[in-house]
């Protein structure tokens, strides 16, 4: 019992990162629904290009550092200013750079006589606030991710009617791009107001260290090129896409890219719930803890195939009622891409298992990986199929990344065989009900 309630704090701190996880995603899904229906799926095709490729240079203000600002923090309770100080102007001189490379990119890749220059650039001052996203890790630190929370839900319910009243009223591209700022921005302003309100912090007292600098760049460089490649797999795609095909095509494939990717909550949920049992159960009893990370393997892949068997027997009609007759493209292009879905769900529990055993290097490997065959098959498959090739080269890259190259490596070889044999789960549940009856 006293276990428990030493737990609940950090239950509670889960509960509250699920729920803003389900909060942003779900108005996320809805205000994409409502924006493509609107904007069709030209006009809808160029905000995605604009916010996929302000994606790719966003992750270039990660550097790494968001679990390592939430450790300085906790080590070091009384240098809080310095790890905040340090960490935002390191995140504040990527930002620079990154919205520097992100004008010359778009100079140099688009017409001027075009309003698509324009609504990449509106979107791209976004990543002057992604720095801000250091207050999220005080909270973070602090095990109040309630705060964030309340935030996230906030500014999903403004930019929701927001969107209702841009369509009310007819408004063109731009006051949508606008929009897309407004809600990033919003969010990051009301966690700054609960820091200030919170924290006994005084920003004034920020400062920078060039040594710390060092030391958190020297060890968060292998996870933010492990995010990198993350991203690439998540932002290429639709940037390929108008690149090699046009904006039409990228509208259709953003919604069927929207419609899968909804579901990717749901193995985040579920890993995180065991994963401190799982922590424990590694230290004390490997057997066990092999045998849950079996369970939670079958369960991942039965929600999968679950997931993908529905969307796919029922991707014209989802796709027709959310978005109507101009997409219906979009429900051959998601009949693909949501098989994806079996990759992403097994690849959550491998995530969580890098991190039981320390295998960090792993991750950078195996994305980088999947991120150079993702792009090789785009290259492909694109010019002749659109956004069908884009969705096959995604699901061959997450399959490459997240079940074949574990086989590579010695130490991740004990998990791809977990994986296949949740792979012949059918078989397996069979042979166990056979038994039973001859019981």
């Amino acid at each position: 019992m006293t276990y428990i309630i030493q737990l609940r704090p950090y239950l509670a701190n889960t509960s509250w990162i699920l729920a803003s996880r389900v909060a942003t995603l779900t108005s996320a899904f809805f205000v994409t629904a409502m924006t493509a229906r609107h904007l069709g799926p030209a006009e809808f095709g160029i905000l995605s290009y604009a916010i996929s490729l302000t994606g790719l240079f966003a992750i270039t203000i990660h550097l790494g550092l968001s679990g390592l600002t939430v450790r300085e923090m906790v080590r070091h309770p009384t240098e809080i200013h310095y790890v905040m100080g340090t960490v935002l102007a390191m995140k504040f001189s990527a930002a620079l750079l990154a919205f520097s490379s992100l004008t010359v990119v778009t100079i140099l890749t688009e017409s001027t006589n075009t309003i698509v220059p324009f609504v990449i650039l509106l979107v791209g001052i976004r990543l002057f606030l992604n720095p801000l996203q250091t207050f999220h890790q005080w909270f973070e630190a602090r095990v109040e991710a309630r705060y964030i929370a309340f935030a996230q839900s906030i500014s999903a319910v403004v930019c929701i009617l927001l969107t209702l009243i841009l369509v009310y009223l007819n408004a063109d591209i731009i006051f949508f791009a606008i929009n897309a700022l407004f809600h990033f921005t919003f969010t990051e302003v009301l966690v700054l107001a609960f820091f200030l309100t919170r924290s006994s912090v005084a920003i004034s007292t920020f400062s920078a260290s060039l040594a710390r600098a060092k030391t958190l760049f020297k060890q968060g460089w292998p996870i933010f090129i492990g995010s990198v490649f993350a991203v690439i797999y998540l932002k290429a795609d639709q940037v390929m896409l108008r690149w090699l095909v046009g904006d039409h095509e990228v509208g259709q494939y953003a919604v069927a890219a929207a419609l899968s990717e909804a579901w990717y909550i749901v193995p985040v949920a579920l890993v995180t719930s065991f994963f401190p049992k799982l922590i424990g159960q590694a230290q004390e009893n490997s057997g066990m803890y092999r045998r849950n990370l079996q369970h939670i393997l079958d369960a991942l892949l039965l929600i999968a195939v679950f997931v993908a068997v529905l969307v796919t027997v029922f991707a014209q009609t989802i796709v027709a009622v959310l978005f109507g007759d101009a997409y219906l493209r979009s429900a051959d292009i998601l009949t693909i891409h949501v098989w994806g879905a079996i990759f992403i769900f097994l690849r959550a529990a491998f995530s969580k298992w890098i991190l039981i055993e320390e295998q960090y290097m792993l991750s950078l490997i195996t994305q980088g990986s999947g991120a150079v065959i993702n792009i090789a098959l785009n290259l492909i498959l694109i010019p002749y199929h659109g956004g069908l090739g884009a969705a096959y080269a995604t699901v061959i890259a997450y399959a490459f990344a997240s079940y074949v190259s574990l086989f590579f490596f010695p130490q991740s070889r004990g998990f791809a065989f977990l994986m296949t044999r949740t792979f012949f789960l059918p078989p397996r549940l069979a042979h166990f009900l056979w038994q039973r009856a001859a019981r």
